[in-house]
């Protein structure tokens, strides 16, 4: 017996649209369906210092002394969704003693663009001259000695830790001998499941960072199913309150940072004379990622979640190997499961109001997986054999991944919540595409 065509085989035939056999998998898992956080012992009750805060927020420049006097500095951390500097902190007055304000305005703004060395900054301006010091060396190089508690803070927010103000357990800072011990935490995991840890740091005074001990405090299960733009940052804030409310969150987070991902891809795909017609649903992907973050935002605030701008770090054009191994783990697995995943939803969440944006979403989710793979049935024929058997490989990889990641059921508050499947059901769901991938 002759076996079943892949999907992209399908495609390329144009026998039959993803969508159908996609559907087919959402009926089978949603048939199935229908037939907190645990104490901390992490105490640490000698961290008496909490970060320098004004109004809640973090505001340490105040509280520093730099080896060399600057007139104005900012503590800035920047996001690519709108190209828009998150000033944390301030000191002095910006580009004020500038001849040309108008210029060194502009300079200061592109300073603030993440670069290969991160996206947290310190941009000094100073007459006419702007200058970022990005990343821990910089931050030292700025600072000199790190001989106070805000400046051992800095160093450790530089490498992507989360200082917070008001919550002892989540950010504190006390003097040792040789350094400073810090409390901070970070997201460790940005994926089903999103897991942050919290963290004991030692950072002596050349700003040297070393890690005493931690421990997981938050993990959110069910998020991160679709296509995830390649350099995304993990979250850094607080997600708000109520297990929907802070998925919610993730979800808007990830729906704004698809927007950049189908961004990209039409630059890279104009680059290789991708058909118009492909050019033209991946515009269309984008217009409805830009709804769907819109959607998915209210909804989280509306249920206590705190929505975070996604931080994507900045890439040049890729090749097309680059990009049809991407599109093999993000579009033809990831964001396969996520649509199928989405119909689930629409289907099974008690949240009314969820359960009927999940209607809309679902089904323009169908669409994007579509285009993932008619994206694979264009593009990965024109590589060479070892390219593909590369994105094969990486394809049969992700799907070994998703397993791992849906093997624990989520919170069931949550699942019935949201209309998320079970681990069993999650697993049908991905031994189903695996078939079908062929």
């Amino acid at each position: 017996m002759r076996p079943s065509p892949s999907l992209i085989e399908l495609v390329t035939a144009h026998r039959a649209p993803v969508t159908r056999m996609l559907r087919a998998i959402a009926g089978a898992s949603i048939a199935a369906t229908l037939g907190g956080c645990a104490e901390s012992h992490f105490s640490h009750p000698d961290f008496a210092s909490s970060p320098s805060c004004g109004s809640m927020s973090w505001r340490p420049l105040g509280a520093i002394e730099t080896p060399a006097p600057h007139a104005h500095l900012a503590l800035v951390s920047n996001t690519l969704l709108e190209r828009i500097a998150s000033v944390v902190d301030e000191t002095g007055t910006r580009c004020g003693d500038a001849t040309d304000a108008t210029t060194c305005t502009e300079a200061f703004d592109a300073a603030t663009i993440p670069t290969s060395e991160g996206s947290r900054h310190v941009i000094s301006t100073d007459g006419d001259q702007v200058e970022a010091w990005t990343g821990r060396a910089r931050f030292v190089e700025l600072l000199g000695t790190i001989d106070t508690s805000d400046e051992a803070l800095m160093v450790v927010w530089s490498e992507g830790f989360e200082v917070r103000c008001g919550t002892v357990s989540r950010s504190a800072v006390r003097e040792v001998e040789g350094g400073f011990e810090v409390i901070a935490t970070k997201e460790v995991r940005s994926c089903n499941p999103i897991v942050t840890r919290r963290f004991v740091l030692f950072v002596n005074d050349a700003g040297e960072i070393e890690e005493i001990t931690s421990e997981e405090i938050e993990r959110i299960e069910g998020a991160c199913a679709g296509r995830r733009p390649e350099g995304l940052e993990p979250a850094r804030g607080d997600r708000g309150r109520g297990a929907l409310g802070r998925y919610l969150a993730e979800i808007a987070r990830l729906e704004a940072s698809a927007v950049i991902a189908f961004d990209v891809m039409e630059r890279e795909l104009r680059a290789l004379a991708a058909p118009e017609a492909l050019l033209r649903a991946v515009r269309e992907a984008r217009a409805d990622e830009v709804r769907h973050a819109e959607v998915t935002s209210a909804l989280a605030r509306a249920r206590g979640g705190n929505v975070e701008a996604p931080v994507v770090a900045p890439r040049a054009l890729r090749d097309a190997r680059a990009i049809a191994l991407e599109n093999a783990v993000e579009g033809c697995v990831r964001e396969t499961f996520g649509a199928i995943v989405g119909l689930h939803q629409a289907a099974c969440a008690e949240d009314l109001e969820l359960r009927n944006a999940m209607r809309v979403i679902a089904e323009d989710e169908l669409r994007h997986a579509d285009v993932s793979w008619r994206l694979a049935a264009w593009l990965e024929p024109r590589l060479d054999d070892a390219a593909r058997a590369e994105v094969d490989r990486a394809r049969a990889a992700a799907l070994d991944e998703l397993r791992t990641e849906v093997a624990i059921d989520p919170a069931p508050g949550l699942a019935r919540a949201a209309g998320l499947p079970s681990a069993r059901v999650a697993a049908g769901i991905v031994d189903r595409i695996a078939r079908a991938i062929g």
